[in-house]
Formats: structure tokens, C-alpha cells, sequence
């Protein structure tokens, strides 16, 4: 990797990746797995703080001081769509104040990142927190992966890296193991589902109109669902491999 890509990752987030956001949550990483589940009352008691401008809500990101709108803008989706509306749909959520903008190397064949580099010229990417995903095991895997995201992006840097596709039980070894994608990291120094800009609206309208649930509606809905829940039948993208690109994609691992 040139010396140049080595500043890409700001606020000293290089390893943190998705553990930085989960330290803070009742089943964060950076905490040993409780013995009981936490009752409805204790998941709301641990939210986030959360502050409002204009029709925007937003958080801190885990322990981090980064603060980013509650709602994100889904790399994979806006992906699908033209160029032109691609870059409608980036601009006009940055500019309602949506900051989250998250993506991956291996999204749409890399056409969602160069979709979102694109959008994110004439000054958007300095209003934005860039979130991309790599798919690479192995060092030069995930330094070649990485290269090409900042090109696609058209970016020195994103403002979070995260491993992608964490689901077997040895990929944790394999990114901290000597010749790991952790590796290319430390040398580096380093809402879904818009593809429609009407979408935009709608995600617009959910944070001005949000409102905590209490503990009693929340538990209302928790027991609505449970016995749909239970089956996994409609977690499709947590209890099958229709969905991993790196299980029909293994060379993409290294």
C-alpha cells in the first residue's frame, strides 16, 4: 500500500471497526456475554443520548466523539440505482442532514462505491461519515481491497473501516493472525434499503416524528412477534448464506 494511504482512517479508529459502536450496547464485544437477558426497561435505560437539529436526530458513535445522524443512507441500494439518482439520493440525505453513509468493497461489483464517490464530490464528502467494509482475511487481501475502495470512493480516507462478513467461527482468528488483515490496517494507519429517492422522505419523517417507545409498548411488541421471530423464518439474512457474498465468493477472503 503507498505511504499516502496511510492517514485514511481518522479519530483512531483503526481497529475499532464495529466494536467501537458495540462496547456501549448491552451485548457489545468489548463485554463477556450476560448470563440472563436484560429486561426491555434496561435496553432503553442504556440508549444512547440523543440530540436533535432540525429534522435530524443524532448519537455519538460508541466511546468515539464522532456524532452521526441516526439514520444512514445504505451503500448496497443506492448502489442499484442510475448514477444520476444515485447522487440525488446521496446529496438531498446529506442535506437534510443525514451524515451516516455506509458501503462495502464488494457492494454492486464496486459500482456502489464508485456511485457514492462520485456523489460525494463538490464538497459532499466533507459533510459526511464514511463507513466502508472489506472482505479480505489476509493482509494483502485486505490491502488490495482497501486501495480500491479509497479510488472507488475517491477519498484519502474513510472515517470507519469494518471487517465484512464476520460469520464464521475462525474469521476473528484469521484478521488477528500474523499476515491477518489487521495487519494492512495498523500499516494504514488507518438505513439500508434506499434506493428510491422517495425513500429519502420517509426516513425524513421518521426522525422528526421519532419517539421513544416505553417499556410497557415495547414489551407489547416484542410478545406480538415472538413466535414469528423465534422460526428465523424472516431473518433470512441471519440464518442462511443466501446473502454472504464472501460463502459464494471465497477467493475474495485471500
Amino acid at each position: 500500500m503507498k505511504t499516502t494511504r496511510r492517514t485514511f482512517l481518522k479519530c483512531g479508529m483503526t481497529l475499532a471497526g464495529a466494536a467501537a459502536l458495540g462496547a456501549n450496547l448491552p451485548f457489545g464485544l468489548a463485554q463477556p456475554a450476560p448470563t440472563t437477558l436484560p429486561s426491555v426497561a434496561d435496553l432503553l435505560a442504556q440508549a444512547l443520548p440523543t440530540t436533535r437539529k432540525g429534522d435530524m436526530l443524532y448519537r455519538k458513535l460508541g466511546k468515539t466523539n464522532e456524532e452521526i445522524s441516526i439514520i444512514g443512507v445504505g451503500g448496497y441500494h443506492a448502489g442499484t440505482a442510475t448514477d444520476a439518482e444515485c447522487t440525488r439520493i446521496i446529496r438531498g440525505s446529506i442535506d437534510r442532514g443525514m451524515t451516516f453513509l455506509d458501503n462495502c468493497w464488494d457492494y454492486v461489483d464496486g459500482q456502489a462505491e464508485t456511485k457514492m464517490g462520485a456523489a460525494l464530490r463538490d464538497g459532499y464528502r466533507a459533510k459526511a461519515f464514511l463507513m466502508t467494509k472489506f472482505d479480505g482475511r489476509t493482509k494483502a487481501a485486505a490491502a488490495r481491497q482497501i486501495d480500491e475502495s479509497l479510488k472507488r470512493l475517491q477519498t484519502d480516507h474513510v472515517d470507519l473501516l469494518q471487517f465484512h462478513e464476520n460469520i464464521r467461527m475462525d474469521d476473528p482468528d484469521r484478521f488477528f493472525a500474523a499476515g491477518g488483515a489487521v495487519e494492512a490496517l495498523v500499516e494504514a494507519s488507518v438505513v439500508t434499503g434506499i434506493e428510491r429517492f422517495a425513500l429519502v422522505d420517509q426516513a425524513i419523517q421518521a426522525a422528526r416524528t421519532f419517539k421513544p417507545w416505553t417499556p410497557e409498548e415495547m414489551a407489547t411488541v416484542l410478545e406480538k412477534t415472538r413466535a414469528v421471530a423465534a422460526t428465523g423464518l424472516m431473518e433470512g439474512f441471519k440464518t442462511t448464506a443466501g446473502f454472504d457474498g464472501t460463502t459464494k465468493n471465497p477467493a475474495w477472503m485471500g
